[in-house]
């Protein structure tokens, strides 16, 4: 796998552009809420000059009515107030009893003089004026006058921000209404109550209020300046963060693609035909292997139903292993699968079905890896056949041995009858002498009879009599001895054809014990415990005898390790079958050493052996297990037990079919 080489952390010129428009934004947002700020706060800051504005109003107001509810009140006469000359009613002066001059003040007097002293003290004008005053002080300017020409239209108040004394003020005039206590001083004017008599105005300086404004603007313009530097920072943060993910992002789309070429690479790179179909059973993945075999391109398999392909194998069998690896969720093995070659020859697929999960954890998948294995099932072939060839010259000197036995014994009873015919022939001979004598003269009969006795006598007729029917028993026994051997070891030399046959398993056996005879009978004593209810079993009877003999050997060996090979002592060595189901199953129990916990794992691999440098290959067990496993389907199991012995359990299926055996490692001590 290539090493990835990080990118320098550069911020792409895209993100700086959408940074750039976002800050923007936020700047014309924050501006916009500053300038916002300072219209709510001008507005704000003038409704204030309103508000004083109108309360100073108000408050002339009651002071208008409270005067004018007493008919007006008397103050001493002074230089600031002097009699009013325009006001005509009785009593507009008077002398207390004690001296002092007062004159009446009405309301519009008293209010002139509240206004004067508002000027002094708080910068608030005040002016009472009307379009028709007694007074000529009391006479609008021109504001005053715009806003009681307005006041006769209908409008009930007049507010603007205008300069007295190069001084911003508020003025704000409403209209003053005439009421009846207002007719006392008013009546001349011809007023009725509820008429416009004039007006009041009010102005308020400006300048204190700006002064507040101008603190609570900069408080606006301070706060929405650490607004814009938190909400750039924000937007710096985030590029950056941003910055960081894209690039990651960026990194990963690339470990991402670089992943996938170095898959696409391997799945290419390896040798086995890999297909996956998900739950549905449509093809996802189809390589190039699988092309090649198949005769299907990729881009016709993907996204079509493995059922519908037009693939030169068995259907069938595929979907319901398919269906069997889903349903199980388990490893799945289908052996020697047949199809057809792109020449058109015949050939064969080992193919492994896994179960598999997707991206959401969902199971339903199955990947199947497979191989073209005819090359192996032909060497397979051909190693079997060598092991045979093998065994059958490692027991060729016992097998002679064993056939030498009953032909010495047929040969020594062959000579006693050679030689014991001859001694009656003899007998029988003398007889014919004395029957017909030599000059045709006859003997007298007890001469006769003397003379035959003494030739009975002489050749031991009765010996002949008893010994020869019992050496014509043994020779016949010694030749059914050699015809059994001979039968035995034709029947173990069976070669296998290309189809399995129903086989007696029991006799299969006892042919393979027979001809092994010399590898056992020194160390042990067999027994067979046979059902022979068996039923026949669909097998290779060839393979089948060639796992027994290598069995029986290393039960054989393990048991000499024990006894000794020629101490006189012996273990035994049971064989025995039984129908589990539908399972024949053939036990071989040996009373050798049996084997250690940490070897039992490995029994079954290639070239693993315990027994000494030059005494074992390590390839009959695992020899065994390949031919019980994959060619017919079966199972090859062990049980031990240190110092015990071992028990070889062989389980073969009793229904022919296509060889589909489960992966379970739990189920399988010797994988």
């Amino acid at each position: 796998m290539t090493a990835r080489v990080d990118a320098p952390s550069r911020t792409p010129p895209q993100l700086l552009k959408y940074a750039a428009a976002v800050l923007a934004v936020w700047t014309a947002a924050v501006a916009a809420s500053l300038l916002w700020a300072m219209h709510a706060q001008h507005l704000a800051t003038l409704e204030v000059a309103r508000a004083q504005a109108r309360a100073a109003h108000e408050k002339d107001i009651l002071y208008r009515r409270w005067n004018a509810s007493h008919g007006g009140v008397y103050a001493p006469v002074t230089d600031e107030t002097p009699p009013n000359p325009y006001l005509d009613v009785p009593e507009g002066e008077i002398t207390t009893p004690s001296g002092r001059h007062l004159t009446l003040i009405n309301p519009a007097y008293m209010t002139r003089q509240v206004h004067e002293i508002g000027v002094r003290r708080n910068g608030v004008h005040g002016h009472i004026t009307s379009l028709n005053p007694l007074r000529p002080e009391n006479a609008p300017d021109a504001w005053e006058a715009a806003a009681l020409e307005a006041f006769e239209r209908g409008v009930d108040e007049v507010t603007s921000v205008e300069l007295i004394a190069g001084e911003e003020h508020m003025r704000l005039m409403r209209p003053l209404l005439t009421e009846k206590s207002c007719l006392g001083c008013h009546a001349m004017q011809s007023y009725q109550v509820g008429s416009i008599q004039g007006g009041i105005s009010e102005a308020v300086s400006m300048g204190p209020l700006w002064a507040i404004s101008r603190v609570q603007m900069t408080t606006a313009y301070v706060g929405h300046g650490m607004l814009w530097l938190i909400g750039a920072a924000g937007i710096y943060t985030g590029t950056r963060r941003l910055s960081v993910r894209i690039r990651e992002r960026n990194l990963a789309e690339e470990d991402l693609h670089r992943a996938h070429t170095e898959t696409k690479q391997l799945l290419e790179a390896i040798p086995s035909m890999l297909i996956c179909v998900d739950a549905s059973g449509t093809v996802v993945v189809w390589n190039r292997v699988a092309e090649t075999l198949l005769e299907v391109d990729a881009e016709d398999a993907v996204g079509m139903l493995l059922s519908d392909l037009p693939v030169s194998w068995d259907t069938k069998v595929v979907d319901d292993a398919v269906d069997r690896c889903r349903a199980a969720n388990r490893h799945i093995r289908l052996d020697e699968l047949r199809y057809k070659h792109v020449d058109g020859t015949g050939g064969f697929l080992g193919i492994m079905l896994t179960p598999l999960c997707d991206e959401t954890g969902h199971e339903g998948s199955v990947l199947l890896i497979a191989a073209d294995v005819t090359d192996r099932q032909v060497l397979e072939g051909q190693l079997v056949q060598a092991q045979k060839l093998e065994s059958i010259g490692q027991l060729a000197a016992g097998i002679a041995h064993e056939i030498n036995t009953p032909a010495q014994y047929v040969g020594d009873n062959t000579r006693f009858l050679r030689d014991g015919v001859g001694d009656l022939l003899k007998a029988l001979d003398q007889c014919n002498a004395l029957i017909v004598p030599a000059d045709d003269a006859p003997l007298p009969h007890e001469e006769q009879a003397e003379r035959f006795k003494e030739t009975l006598q002489e050749l031991d007729v009765a010996f002949l009599r008893e010994e020869i029917p019992k050496a014509i028993e043994q020779s016949l026994e010694g030749l059914d001895r050699v015809t059994g051997i001979v039968r035995a070891m034709k029947n173990f030399s069976h070669p296998d054809g290309d189809e399995k046959e129903a086989v007696d398993l029991n006799k299969a056996i006892e042919s393979t014990v027979t001809v092994a005879r010399n590898e056992w009978k020194y160390v042990a004593d067999l027994a067979m415990d046979f059902n022979p209810d068996l039923p026949l079993v669909p097998c290779f009877a060839g393979d089948f005898n060639q796992v027994v003999l290598n069995i029986v050997v290393n039960a054989a060996h393990a048991i000499a390790d024990v006894v000794g090979k020629n101490s006189g002592e012996k273990g035994t060595i049971t064989i025995s079958t039984l129908k589990d189901g539908d399972w024949a199953e053939i036990r071989i129990r040996d009373t050798g050493a049996g084997i250690k916990p940490e070897h039992r794992s490995k029994v079954f691999d290639h070239f693993f052996t315990t027994k000494a440098v030059g005494k074992g290959t390590g390839q009959g067990l695992s020899l065994a297990y390949s031919v019980i496993t994959e060619k017919h389907g079966g199972t090859l199991t062990l049980e031990s037990e240190t110092g015990r012995g071992t028990t070889f359990i062989i389980r073969l299926p009793l229904a022919a079919s296509l060889k589909a055996t489960a992966e379970e490692g739990d189920d399988d001590p010797g994988r």
